[in-house]
């Protein structure tokens, strides 16, 4: 008996997923600070998971395509992503460049109130924010070049007589300072305001100015009238 047998081959080729091409569109690319903008990613080649990266910082997302990120800090903003699927890692998507303007804040224009503004020594006066301008964080209050407070309002006593030029500085969000000065005289009678004047940053020239009280020149205060 003749035994017979015959073998046949065939050749299976398998080759890794190719991994995917990623790209990112975000919307708006441009806006006023805090503003919301929307991040989309899509990717070829089944992708399972998705990276994406803001200024250089890294997430991992791997339930959904799409997201919003809050701009809440004024600059500019780089995203850019890469899909992965069983095959790996994409490339990185070009970068899309985020650009969050800084918020236009109505001017900032320092005021105050004193009350009261005259009375025998020693006088309790209270100092009263009536600044105008959004977004101020900080007051500074000087009497005489001296930093005496750091509140919106104060109180003071002025115990001796003399000259006094009492000066609110305030700041806001956007680093921009505005102050205003009140200029008070005082002697054994008691206190008077003389002027205020309210300017934005710039250099201040002194003018001594007298003034007489009651018509008697022996009464009169010396002050400071401060100008551009």
């Amino acid at each position: 008996m003749t035994t017979q047998s015959s073998t046949a081959n065939k050749t299976i080729t398998v080759t890794a997923q190719p991994p995917p091409v990623t790209t990112l569109t975000v919307t708006p690319t441009t806006g006023v600070a805090p503003f919301t903008v929307s991040v989309n990613m899509s990717a070829t080649n089944s992708p399972v998971n998705y990276q994406i990266e803001l200024n250089g910082v890294r997430s991992t997302i791997t339930s959904s395509s799409t997201g919003t990120v809050n701009m809440a800090v004024p600059g500019t903003s780089q995203f850019r992503a890469r899909a992965g699927n069983i095959g790996g890692w994409g490339e990185w998507s070009s970068v899309v460049t985020v650009v969050a303007n800084a918020p236009q804040l109505p001017p900032l224009v320092a005021s105050f109130t004193a009350n009261p503004l005259k009375g025998r020594a020693p006088l309790n006066v209270q100092f009263t924010d009536t600044s105008t301008g959004s977004g101020i964080t900080s007051w500074s209050w000087e009497i005489n070049g001296e930093v005496v407070s750091t509140n919106k309002n104060f109180a003071y006593t002025f115990t001796e007589p003399g000259d006094y030029v009492i000066k609110l500085t305030v700041t806001n969000t956007s680093g921009h300072a505005g102050f205003t000065s009140m200029s008070f005289g005082m002697n054994a009678l008691g206190m008077m305001q003389y002027e205020s004047q309210s300017i934005d940053t710039a250099p201040w020239e002194k003018v001594a100015v007298g003034i007489a009280a009651g018509g008697i020149l022996a009464l009169g205060y010396f002050t400071f009238i401060n100008r551009r």
